[in-house]
């Protein structure tokens, strides 16, 4: 896998932006936090690798060392002056190039002052003699002028003598005043040091509980880092699940489609053969509509002949009444009539033919009317 700098992973971050692959916001995120020297997260690296297909090497800063402190810090370390820890603690840090606390840093500036003090003071040399008749005033008492010895003799020497011890007297009056002002000076600078160092120790107090803040925040920056990941996990599990449940909505879809079109065909279908059976059952209609007027037309008819054949029954009846009251006046007459009785012999037969035929007629017409009825009821 090839390595890219970060000059020519924006490059082509550029490029990808130009030709719409990927993310655009992301990228530009990525862009910009490349831009500004700003670590990666772990899952934009891998997508950003994953797209370009390359590495991406970070510039490694060489940390740049304060070589004017160092040697003015192993001049305080090598003279005793201060905390030692502290001290060697500020000077590795100088060395590995790392930045001072604030605190350490003003530790160290008063150390440094206090360190030039102390060398001005010892290259002067009225401090020195100030410091030398500090601590022995009885002995500058007790000695005498250069080149003056203690004989008795010299008698010429004596008023050069007095001057001399008065000016002396006057010399050490004056010294001991500027002592005065040099302990009340030094008073003043142990005072000073008293709330400077208190001050220190507040600031470092302090100090101390920004870092602690600080730490706090770095590990809630952590969690929430790691809270990210695990968000965009599931945001990448989300959509992952999402674009399933789309392709499985879309296959239902058109499975739901393809349904959709064959239920409209059979439903067409269905229609098409509605209107035939309706065709067929309005011809079924008129048909039987006409064959019902046909039997109608045929059972009037037959209520015709049916009238027609009481009207039979009752000539036929009369007849047989006639018939019935002429044998009686032909029994009443037998005797008398005995010549024509064959004749009425023979008409009578004829008569029971003509009654067989009727009942026959009737038969017909009362099967013509079951098969008439069977037929209307179907």
């Amino acid at each position: 896998m090839q390595e890219l700098t970060i000059k020519e992973t924006i490059e082509r971050i550029d490029q990808l932006i130009d030709t719409g692959k990927g993310d655009p916001g992301r990228l530009d995120y990525i862009r910009e936090s490349l831009r500004n020297n700003k670590v990666l997260f772990k899952s934009d690296m891998q997508y950003l690798e994953g797209l370009l297909e390359s590495s991406v090497e970070f510039e490694k800063k060489e940390p740049k060392i304060d070589n004017s402190l160092l040697p003015l810090v192993k001049k305080l370390i090598d003279s005793g002056t201060g905390d030692y820890g502290r001290l060697q603690y500020i000077y590795n840090t100088l060395l590995k190039g790392k930045s001072l606390y604030q605190s350490d840093h003003v530790y160290l500036q008063k150390k440094i002052d206090e360190l030039e003090k102390s060398e001005v003071n010892s290259d002067d040399p009225k401090a020195e003699n100030i410091t030398n008749e500090q601590t022995s005033p009885q002995k500058i008492r007790n000695t005498m002028p250069k080149g003056w010895t203690n004989s008795s003799s010299t008698v010429d020497a004596q008023p050069k003598k007095i001057e001399n011890n008065e000016e002396s007297t006057r010399y050490m009056n004056s010294n001991n005043n500027e002592l005065e002002k040099i302990k009340h000076t030094n008073l003043e600078q142990q005072t000073q040091i008293n709330t400077a160092k208190s001050n220190l120790l507040s600031e470092i107090q302090k100090e101390r509980e920004h870092v602690a803040s600080q730490i706090k925040i770095f590990e809630q920056i952590s969690d929430q880092k790691t809270e990210l990941e695990k968000v965009k996990n599931e945001r990448i599990v989300v959509l992952d699940k999402i674009k399933k449940e789309r392709e499985l909505l879309l296959k239902e879809s058109e499975s739901q489609k393809t349904e959709l079109l064959s239920a409209q065909k059979e439903y067409e279908e269905i229609e098409k053969k509605i209107e035939e059976d309706n065709k067929h059952l309005e011809e079924l209609r008129i048909s039987q509509k006409t064959r019902l007027q046909e039997q109608t037309e045929l059972s009037k008819k037959l209520d015709q002949k049916r009238s027609e054949l009481d009207t039979t029954e009752k000539q036929v009846s009369e007849i047989f009444q006639t018939l019935h009251e002429e044998q009686q006046s032909i029994e009443s007459e037998f005797i008398l009539q005995k010549e024509n009785l064959a004749k009425l012999q023979s008409e009578k037969k004829a008569l029971e033919q003509s009654k067989l035929d009727y009942d026959s007629l009737l038969a017909q017409i009362e099967q013509e009317k079951q098969t008439l009825s069977a037929e209307s009821k179907q």
